[in-house]
Formats: C-alpha cells, sequence, structure tokens
C-alpha cells in the first residue's frame, strides 16, 4: 500500500474557510475576524462563484449568509454538500 507524502520541505497547507455574502463590508468584518487565525481565508459575493471554487479547491469551511439575490445560503448550502460532503457548513 503506496501513500502520497508531501516533501519534508513544504509548506504546510492551511485550512480554507470560504465566506460568501452579498454585502462587502459582512466580507470584509469576516476577513478581520478569522486574519488571526491559521486559516486561509477566500471571500466572494458570488455564490455561483463559491461553487465553482469548492469544485476546484479543498475547502475546511463555508460561512454563507442566508439571503442573497442570486441563491439562498441554504441553497448554496446544499449544492456544496452534494460536491463537497467533507465540507463543514454555516448559514
Amino acid at each position: 500500500m503506496s501513500t502520497v507524502q508531501e516533501p519534508p520541505d513544504a509548506p504546510a497547507r492551511k485550512p480554507v474557510v470560504l465566506c460568501v455574502d452579498d454585502d462587502p463590508p459582512v466580507l470584509a468584518a469576516l476577513r478581520r475576524l478569522l486574519q488571526d487565525e491559521p486559516v486561509e481565508v477566500v471571500t466572494t459575493g458570488d455564490p455561483w462563484a463559491a461553487l465553482k471554487h469548492v469544485e476546484e479547491n479543498p475547502v475546511s469551511l463555508l460561512i454563507t449568509d442566508h439571503r442573497m439575490p442570486e441563491m439562498s445560503g441554504v441553497d448554496l448550502l446544499t449544492q456544496v454538500r452534494r460536491q463537497s460532503p467533507t465540507t463543514r457548513c454555516l448559514v
């Protein structure tokens, strides 16, 4: 049985927190709130961009607004869970 191992000098990957909200000041506040945590924060106001990001990248935690013009937070959460069952979600 073989396993994939990172080279000893490879930088450790930080968990990714994806924040989705159509209100830019809320995204800025979440970024400030998480700036001292050992995570990479990704923000977007577009739920479709968030779905694409989840499809292409590992995401540890999704934080989303409930009411957004293009897609509700619950609908986004449902689609993210289909694409990435290990991603934790918070509305």
